[in-house]
């Protein structure tokens, strides 16, 4: 058993921490964070196991949200407004591309 997934939780705390990100950012970082870790604990995913797609779920229903949240955005002038649309389909990508894969 590896600790790929606690280095890749750890990787984003200490990146949260030296950017100062915002509360909401940190939801992605616990995220990631706390799938690792329970990985870690339980010994890995089975193929298809209902929790890893759980998760997977919940990525693809925050990546949705958070394209609503960034389309009704658009309608204010200021200089990452496209960015985070462009941000959320990329999000909405790689989870279903992970959810793909698996």
């Amino acid at each position: 058993m590896g600790l790929g997934a606690v280095d890749y939780g750890t990787r984003g705390l200490v990146l949260a921490v030296r950017r100062g990100l915002r509360p909401r950012q940190w939801v992605y970082i616990l995220m990631a964070f706390c799938g690792g870790l329970y990985a870690e604990i339980v010994g890995g995913f089975r193929h298809y196991d209902p929790k890893l797609l759980r998760i997977f779920g919940a990525g693809m229903a925050l990546s949705v949200v958070g394209l609503g949240f960034s389309i009704m955005g658009l309608r204010q002038r200021n200089p990452v407004r496209w960015h985070a649309v462009g941000c959320s389909l990329g999000m909405i990508a790689f989870w279903f591309l992970s959810a793909m894969m698996e």
